[in-house]
């Protein structure tokens, strides 16, 4: 299998664990609350059930990214994570107990931090060029998966039997079938993960080192150069930390939203489950359509400009909620076409927020941080699910009391100054919300691997025999270096082997000092 069926066989391998987890979220989601109550358990379980998930995922995720980023490979975290899926699905359905739904989503938790960790692999195996399409790829699938679920749960209702396993008599009706179904579905996915996973190698660059050009032909050489870090920076830098704020106000947007909008068609369309149903399917479908659009986008627009247009939407959409609510009332025919427009602003720009901010995440972290970098995302994404819908249950409060309307919808504003701020934040950074200009720091080994000829800063007496270059060019080269101010960003290119040394008095490759 050569190396490009390779990559296609891995993400391939991916997007089923992303199917499977997309399928796990929507027919466990509207499911759980009637199974707490047909085992007599109080409303209160409904959230603790739901938050024992996303708790459980967060401690998982930074400690399956850090494996996979120090072995640079998501087998092991993968047959590990899956496991737990497994047993928690077990738990699920085969202990029909309050407090063991609970502990059974806590261990399937545990599996479903793999999410940043496979989105990590994912972008350490494409180049910067296909980076953004392969994760939005991904997130499609899952986006599938989602779908499918709502489509499935109305055959759930006259499902009814019992088996025994391990001498436990296990009884299966409409509520435990989603532990079940999953259970039988994470097995295969374990399995085949086992016996066909494979990581990919990772795919060139295009392009991947320049040098610079003489001064008469800079002005050539704009279109194609490239710059490098000369120095490794920590996860921590600018694009990381502006796509992983936007990624969490819009998670945390998204879970509230998730939230609201069943109150809110309740309230004020008087809508019966059977027409929120509907209303979810679509929403899902607009979502998928979102993600296909990135893969058309990817060919005229950059992720910076997909994420200002997803989080400028998501604003607009807050706008309008915020205008309607205080004056809309039951069954006005003027609610439903604002309804309509915001759902469909906010269902096809959340895909834009998400995937290029997933993109902007890997195409700035090294190779090595890849894992740990999404795990950012992923763990805002999980604690956007536990806080994100404590500030929408009092809005929809029926309460005779003068001005709740209002109060009602200042509740909105703190997250609409939120998202107020990751668009100032992507303008204010705009210059480096590209990554993919900025080639990423190699030690010298790394740069000997990619064909180039690492040269030492020349400031001491051992500069000839430490770069390697005649005697007679070390001073000319020493002077050089005091009268350039180095910046953090070297353009490069690569250097032939057959090159002259007298070819690079005009143009110099310089990297970090040897260690001896």
């Amino acid at each position: 299998m050569g190396s490009e069926s390779e990559r296609r066989f891995f993400l391939a391998s991916c997007c089923f664990w992303f199917l499977l987890s997309g399928i796990e979220y929507s027919i466990v989601l509207p499911t759980i609350l009637y199974y707490f109550q047909s085992v007599g358990a109080g409303m209160s379980y409904h959230g603790y059930g739901i938050a024992s998930l996303a708790f459980s995922a967060m401690i998982s995720a930074p400690i399956y990214a850090r494996i996979g980023d120090k072995l640079m490979s998501c087998k092991i975290v993968l047959r590990v994570g899956i496991v737990f899926s497994i047993v928690g699905n077990f738990v699920y359905f085969a202990f029909p107990n309050a407090n063991m739904i609970i502990v059974a989503r806590m261990i399937s938790g545990l599996g479903w931090g793999l999410e940043g960790a496979l989105m990590g692999q994912i972008g350490r195996t494409f180049n910067q060029d296909n980076k953004t399409k392969s994760l939005a790829l991904a997130l499609i699938t899952r986006q599938a998966g989602i779908i499918a679920g709502p489509l499935s749960v109305q055959f759930f209702e006259k499902i009814k039997f019992s088996f025994s396993v391990f001498g436990l008599n296990i009884n299966v009706n409409q509520h435990n079938f989603p532990g079940f179904i999953l259970c039988i579905g994470w097995t295969i996915v374990w399995l085949f993960m086992c016996l066909f996973y494979r990581d990919a190698e990772p795919q060139p660059d295009e392009n991947e080192n320049y040098l610079i050009e003489s001064d008469e032909n800079e002005e050539s050489a704009k279109k194609t150069k490239k710059f490098r870090s000369t120095k490794k920076i920590g996860i921590i830098q600018e694009p990381i930390v502006v796509a992983a704020v936007c990624s969490f106000a819009t998670y945390l947007l998204q879970s509230g939203m998730e939230s609201l909008i069943t109150p809110f068609t309740s309230h004020f369309f008087g809508w019966e489950p059977k027409e929120n149903a509907f209303m979810y399917t679509v929403v899902g479908l607009i979502s998928f359509i979102g993600y296909l659009s990135i893969q058309f986008l990817t060919k005229c627009t950059d992720d910076r400009q997909t994420l200002l247009a997803g989080v400028s939407a998501c604003a607009i959409v807050l706008l309008m909620i915020i205008a309607i609510i205080p004056v809309a009332t039951f069954r006005a025919e003027w609610v439903y076409p604002m309804f309509y427009v915001g759902i469909f602003l906010f269902c096809w720009f959340l895909p834009y927020v998400v995937s290029s901010s997933a993109s902007i995440l890997s195409k700035a972290a090294s190779k090595d941080q890849q894992s740990q970098a999404q795990t950012i995302r992923t763990c805002g994404e999980v604690a956007a699910q536990i806080f994100g819908p404590f500030w929408v249950p009092s809005m929809f409060e029926i309460s005779q009391s003068p001005g709740l309307e209002v109060w009602q919808s200042s509740i909105l504003m703190w997250q609409l100054v939120f998202m107020t701020l990751c668009m100032a934040l992507t303008i204010i950074s705009w210059e480096f919300m590209k990554p993919e200009d900025v080639e990423p720091y190699m030690e010298d080994y790394m740069l000997a691997g990619n064909g180039l000829d690492p040269i030492a800063k020349f400031d001491d007496d051992l500069m000839a025999s430490q770069a390697s270059l005649p005697t007679s060019m070390i001073s000319s080269l020493a002077e050089l270096n005091k009268r350039s101010k180095l910046d953090h960003r070297i353009r490069t290119r690569t250097i032939s082997k057959s090159e002259t040394p007298s070819k690079l008095v005009d143009s110099i490759l310089i990297s970090e000092p040897r260690q001896n």
